[in-house]
Order: C-alpha cells, then sequence, then structure tokens
C-alpha cells in the first residue's frame, strides 16, 4: 500500500476540520451574542481548506489550488497569532 502526497494533504485537511469541530464543541464560552467561531477554530478550517486546495492542484485552475491555498495558508496562523494574543489579554480585532 502506498500514499501519495495528495492523500496527505487531503487527510491533513479532513483532520484540521475535525479538529476546527472539536474546539467549537469543547470550547466554553461566556453566554453572548457571538456568532462568528473562534480563532483557533478559523484558523483550522483555513489551514484544513488550505491544505484540500492544494491537493488538487492539477485538477482545478491554478488560481484556485495555488494562490487561494496560500493565502488560506498563511491566515491559518495568523488566526492563531490573534488567539494568543487574546489569551495574552491584548485587544485584537473585535470582528473574530
Amino acid at each position: 500500500m502506498t500514499v501519495d502526497a495528495r492523500t496527505l494533504l487531503v487527510i491533513g485537511g479532513f483532520v484540521c476540520w475535525i479538529l476546527a469541530a472539536a474546539n467549537e464543541f469543547q470550547a466554553v464560552r461566556p453566554s453572548s451574542r457571538r456568532v462568528l467561531p473562534d480563532a483557533w477554530s478559523l484558523g483550522l478550517l483555513a489551514k484544513g481548506m488550505g491544505l484540500i486546495l492544494l491537493s488538487q492542484r492539477g485538477m482545478i485552475a491554478d488560481v484556485w489550488s495555488i494562490s487561494l491555498a496560500n493565502a488560506l495558508l498563511l491566515a491559518g496562523p495568523l488566526f492563531f497569532y490573534a488567539a494568543l494574543q487574546r489569551m495574552r489579554g491584548v485587544a485584537t480585532n473585535h470582528v473574530i
């Protein structure tokens, strides 16, 4: 049995989405009107989508599989940074 790079990227994307869902279900938040997911979950969702798009290189247009995938893969750590800053108590953007 051989596992190619595309398969590993797809598996990694699904693992990111599963972790994002687990994070949303297990998150302890004060009861408020927030409808957006946490920054941790948004980062995992962006990483998962970037990995899925990257795995489809050659099957879909390059603008999606290269440009958007790299933008999403770079957005993941930025969401993680915002979440870590919030844990430190630093005021971050109120949109997320």
